[in-house]
């Protein structure tokens, strides 16, 4: 997660066990709302360039098909694997 969420570009990183940061974080955010719009248009890039379309616009319908109903699928956590690359479906 570290490769995509970058704390004050698209995303606002507190350690998620420190209650007190995450809601000092929080009051930040909904104290200067507009501020945060650049943080929230950079996060909708980024979402939209990290998608599942995206990650599998190099793959073969053949390729994902098989993927698919293989064996390793475990029903609701499938993952395929491509060239070291892992994909959530």
């Amino acid at each position: 997660m570290r490769d995509v969420l970058r704390h004050g570009e698209n995303a606002h990183l507190v350690n998620c066990f420190d209650v007190d940061a995450l809601a000092q974080m929080v009051l930040a955010v909904l104290r200067d709302y507009a501020a945060q719009t650049p943080v929230r248009q950079q996060a909708l890039a980024d979402v939209q360039r990290f998608n599942l379309h995206t990650a599998l616009a190099g793959c073969d319908a053949a390729w994902i098909r098989r993927a698919l109903t293989s064996s390793r699928a475990v029903a609701g956590h499938r993952t395929m694997l491509r060239s070291g690359t892992a994909v959530r479906l």
